[in-house]
């Protein structure tokens, strides 16, 4: 460096507000904006007269499955209802939390039950292999279904019942799945038995379902026949949404065409966010 040459080093908190207000907003997680406004006074004062507008752009856009992310606070106390936009800085420390420990469901599927698919190719629809991580599409269906599942656990029964009953079927076995899954794992919390009434709930709407469209039994799949039976995870993969399809359309599976009766429920298999991505 020569003599007479000025280093000039700008402080983040010497821009005008406004740039701080768009630092915040291109931010890419909520534990990020947290972290920023406790920094200083200044980026918490912008935090402060911004909030709505910063939650709305890095919460409301880039938080995965908002919307039952919201219906469990609206749960957890003090109960946060769902038309309140200004969330409180604990509101969203607790909204976070809860993305953490559903997040930790991810990890327990990707450490303890993908390895299964690799080694026994009877259980991953006769493919032996299959990424270490859930594809984008199913980590949608297991988020929201973990956040539903924590949702109706803090429920009274007959809210639990009148929700299941409300299910598309295809998202009431995404339920039955997990919500067994989440009792061998011990989620939301550490008693497996919060989630029995989900799970009887559920199979109950399973068996109401067929009996009442098809006049036949529910499927069963191999660790979901007793309550106390092995965990087991068949319809949450990208790979069997077809076969699914197929149990709640009741297409034949020799021609995959739609029979009379099928056309007419066809309404059963709807779009859900994230079918965009999946790729058959």
């Amino acid at each position: 460096m020569m003599a007479g040459d000025i280093i000039v080093r700008l402080q983040l908190t010497a821009l005008p507000a406004d740039l701080l207000l768009r630092v915040y907003e291109v931010l890419s997680s909520l534990a990020d904006a947290l972290r920023l406004h406790a920094t200083c006074h200044t980026l918490h004062d912008v935090w402060t007269d911004h909030r709505t507008a910063i939650v709305n752009e890095i919460v409301v856009n880039q938080f995965e499955c908002y919307p039952q992310a919201r219906q469990l606070l609206a749960r957890q106390p003090p109960g946060v209802p769902l038309e309140q936009r200004d969330l409180s800085d604990n509101n969203l420390s607790n909204l976070l939390q809860n993305a953490q420990r559903v997040e930790q469901v991810i990890v327990d599927i990707e450490q303890r039950f993908i390895p299964r698919l690799k080694m026994d190719d009877t259980t991953y629809g006769g493919s032996n292999t299959h990424d270490a991580t859930l594809t984008q599409t199913e980590r949608l269906r297991v988020i929201r279904t973990c956040y539903l599942i924590w949702t109706l656990c803090l429920s009274p029964s007959d809210v639990v019942h009148a929700k299941i009953l409300s299910l598309r079927p295809r998202e009431l076995f995404y339920l039955f799945e997990l919500a067994h899954w989440a009792r061998v794992t011990k989620f939301p919390t550490q008693d497996k038995w919060e989630t029995y009434h989900v799970v009887m709930s559920a199979g109950h709407r399973l068996q109401m379902l067929y009996h009442k469209t098809y006049r036949c039994e529910a499927p069963k799949f191999q660790g979901l026949v007793s309550y106390e039976g092995p965990e087991a995870l068949f319809v949450i993969w990208d790979h069997w949404q077809d076969n699914l399809k197929n149990l709640i359309c009741r297409r034949p599976l020799s021609n995959l065409r739609w029979d009379v009766q099928a056309q007419m429920l066809e309404h059963l298999w709807d779009y859900e966010p994230g079918d965009e991505l999946l790729i058959v």
